[in-house]
């Protein structure tokens, strides 16, 4: 299959939105998260951190958009650690931009609000957060380096070499830069990282049935965190 990647721009949304959804549908945690919610929940939060990133100058947003002009995946890359304030993400010859007319301002007002937990789901999410963000911090301290934010590719699509592709646009940038990358991965994701040269450090495991309302066999659910090291260019 003949794949495009392409920068995304806010006119992009909806299609990122329902590709992540449909990627994420059968994922444990995410379905644990979203237990008892509105049933646009998903949608709703996606939508929300996109715009975020979409206004972030130190992140990219790409789409894999088929011959047919189907968007397939998307990923969205974004540099950290020192000096990451005031530069941006460098463009990779081989990413198409956007014409013109697809791009527009995102109000910047859209922020996650912090609120104290007050559900198990809402716990279980400050822990994840919180685990996750300490090893990132441990592991990358004092580096600067790119993270992949978000990977998802239509169900389908996959098996096709779209994430891949994905992971490899935003691991070329890196290595043009001579940055190292790091990744938080779900169980059916990190196989794929292993595959572009990421590592696993380490990882935390969760027994969702501690977080929930009754035995409703949620089980276990690890995160890895894997580190891809700075391409050696001497």
């Amino acid at each position: 299959m003949e794949i495009s990647l392409i920068q995304s721009t806010v006119h992009d949304i909806p299609d990122l939105v329902r590709v992540h959804t449909a990627a994420f549908k059968a994922d444990q945690f995410s379905n644990f998260m979203l237990d008892g919610r509105e049933e646009n929940a998903h949608q709703v939060l996606m939508q929300k951190s996109i715009k975020i990133w979409l206004a972030d100058p130190t992140s990219k947003l790409v789409k894999a958009v088929a011959s047919d002009g189907t968007v397939v995946g998307w990923t969205c890359w974004l540099a950290k650690g020192k000096d990451d304030t005031s530069e941006t993400l460098p463009q990779p010859q081989s990413l198409k931009a956007p014409n013109d007319s697809e791009t527009s301002s995102v109000d910047l007002s859209v922020q996650q609000k912090k609120e104290k937990p007050r559900t198990p789901a809402q716990l279980l999410g400050r822990l994840m957060h919180s685990d996750s963000m300490k090893w990132e911090k441990d592991s990358m301290k004092g580096k600067r380096y790119l993270t992949i934010q978000a990977l998802a590719t239509n169900p389908s699509f996959q098996c096709q070499g779209i994430g891949s592709k994905l992971i490899k646009w935003g691991t070329d940038m890196a290595d043009a830069e001579g940055l190292p990358c790091w990744a938080h991965a779900s169980p059916a994701g990190h196989h794929l990282y292993t595959r572009a040269g990421f590592s696993e450090l380490g990882r935390s495991e969760y027994d969702l049935e501690k977080f929930s309302d009754g035995d409703r066999g949620w089980g276990r659910y690890s995160f890895r965190y894997m580190q891809r090291p700075a391409l050696d260019k001497r």
